[in-house]
């Protein structure tokens, strides 16, 4: 890898941890995103948008986070997801060079 590829993959790792620890926190916070949601697929937007919004409130006012409501949401089971292979867009190699070069 070049420099600039290093320097790209390590932005974007620490960046998926960032996002990663926040949904993280919604799904500690909201039950209801840590479990199977059996709802029109359509209204799933509307109830992550709204536990954002709440989560936003309650960090705003300084509600307590305890810590276990991250183990808690660890614990819950995932749904099995199989492997997919997805082949590799021509676009996409552009496109993160766009990104690197910006970056």
């Amino acid at each position: 890898l070049t420099p600039e590829q290093s320097t790209f993959n390590y932005r974007l790792s620490f960046a998926r941890m960032v996002v990663e620890n926040a949904f993280g926190r919604l799904k500690g916070r909201w039950k209801c995103l840590a479990k199977r949601c059996d709802v029109d697929i359509h209204i799933m937007p509307d109830i992550v948008t709204a536990c954002c919004i709440l989560h936003n409130v309650c960090e705003i006012n300084k509600d307590n986070y305890l810590a276990e409501w991250n183990t808690d949401a660890t614990e819950l089971p995932e749904p099995n997801a199989e492997a997919v292979y997805v082949p590799p867009v021509v676009g996409a190699q552009q496109i993160r060079e766009a990104i690197m070069s910006v970056l």
